[in-house]
């Protein structure tokens, strides 16, 4: 009986075991930020500009699966370094593509 239970549990168990292996190969492998310090005043400027010109751009390179995501955060306490532009990819390569894609898509 014992082996019975431990047999249907090993059945039960084995595909989700796999799949989820197989998720973890798939998951992103880089996330990369840029800092820059920033006028205050001029948050609300950098935040529209990003919104309008970048945010659509990196949205289609998301949607299109060469990044997983993208965005811009900020803080104003801390520290110097207040406006914060993340991109998370594969790897380095993959985003570096994105970024070079993001200029040229941009310059059209």
């Amino acid at each position: 009986m014992r082996r019975t239970i431990a047999f249907l549990t090993l059945f039960v168990l084995i595909p989700f075991v796999a799949e989820a292996q197989e998720q973890e190969e798939e998951l992103p492998r880089g996330l990369f930020v840029s800092q820059w310090q920033c006028p205050q005043n001029q948050i609300q400027w950098i935040s529209q500009m990003y919104d309008s010109l970048s945010n659509p751009i990196e949205q289609e390179l998301v949607n299109e699966g060469m990044l997983y995501s993208a965005g811009m955060f900020f803080h104003d306490w801390g520290d110097e370094w207040n406006v914060n532009w993340y991109r998370i990819g594969q790897d380095r390569s993959a985003v570096f593509d994105a970024v070079s894609e993001v200029g040229r898509r941009m310059n059209e």
